[in-house]
């Protein structure tokens, strides 16, 4: 079964979480438990798994999401200090470092509880599918035709309703869909002419969504930091003015070249998204989500063959 092979995957990816040099751990497990969350919410009239059991592994999911968020924003930051003066760097440097520290907090939580708690979750999993898979169910691939035919559908209607960048819901929904169609088709890709080909389309609209969902999370996050260094700022010109009040006032020029950073940083992230969006809207979003969609369509309807 499909779902016993996530469970292996994330057996060896849990291993290697405890290995500092191993980059692509973390990755691999979120994959592994994404995959089976997505497989258990698709046909979950078919794999009637306990909601207790459901609910740990959402919570275990969730363990992961402060470190990988952490990652995307560090991997995403560095890029843009080729356009920064050294001026503006220093608030790059500034947040960089905010959220390294959450990295490396992220990351002691994970290998303090995902090691432990992953065992017995798997163990349970795997006693559920094993007497699941004794019993008679319909035929799989007629099930996961309809799945999939429902999934497509509701993708294409989160694609022709993005209209503007503003339109994130959307964006978001439309990433959450692609992801999920891509997870049901990607066990027939060796047995099922064109599926392949539909997962690679998928997983490239998948990757155009995240970035501009990415990207609209680093923008929050950047206003939230701008707000906070202003305050920092003013703090410590009131300390200064306390520490001396016959003293003339002075500006904190190392606060003042963070604020001027982080706008810069602020301006960098939003043209960037707005290039991102230009170029996804014209593969996928709108009038142009028919014919993409059209070149994913075959391989679903093999299924029903």
């Amino acid at each position: 079964m499909y779902l016993l092979q996530l469970c292996k995957q994330a057996d060896a990816a849990c291993i290697r979480l405890r290995d500092p040099a191993d980059e692509e751990a973390l990755h691999d497990f979120r994959v592994a438990i994404r995959r089976s969350r997505t497989w258990l919410r698709a046909y979950h009239l078919y794999l009637p798994i306990d909601k207790a059991l459901r609910k740990r592994l959402r919570n275990l999911a969730r363990r992961t999401n402060a470190a990988r968020d952490a990652e995307v924003a560090i991997t995403g930051l560095q890029g843009f200090a080729c356009e920064m003066t050294v001026a503006q760097r220093v608030g790059l440097d500034w947040l960089l470092a905010r959220f390294e520290a959450v990295r490396q907090q992220a990351y002691a939580d994970i290998l303090h509880h995902v090691p432990r708690a992953w065992p017995p979750v798997a163990r349970d999993l795997r006693h559920h599918l094993r007497q699941m898979t004794e019993e008679a169910t319909p035929a799989f691939t007629q099930v996961a035709f309809e799945l999939t035919a429902s999934a497509e559908a509701e993708l294409a209607q989160n694609l022709t309703a993005i209209g503007s960048l503003q339109d994130m819901a959307s964006i978001h929904q439309a990433r959450i869909t692609a992801k999920r169609l891509r997870y049901l088709l990607e066990p027939f890709r060796g047995d099922v002419h064109g599926v392949n080909e539909a997962v690679k389309r998928l997983a490239a609209l998948q990757d155009a969504m995240g970035e501009l969902h990415d990207g609209h999370v680093l923008l929050q996050k950047l206003a939230a930091a701008v707000e906070e260094a202003a305050m920092l700022r003013a703090r410590r010109m009131l300390e200064q003015t306390l520490a001396d009040p016959a003293g003339a006032p002075h500006a904190v020029r190392r606060g003042h070249a963070k604020q001027t950073g982080l706008l810069a940083l602020a301006r960098l992230v939003a043209l960037q998204q707005q290039q991102r969006f230009t170029e996804a809207q014209s593969r996928y979003m709108g009038r142009h989500a028919r014919p993409f969609l059209e070149d994913v369509e075959p391989a679903i309807a093999r299924l029903a063959g």
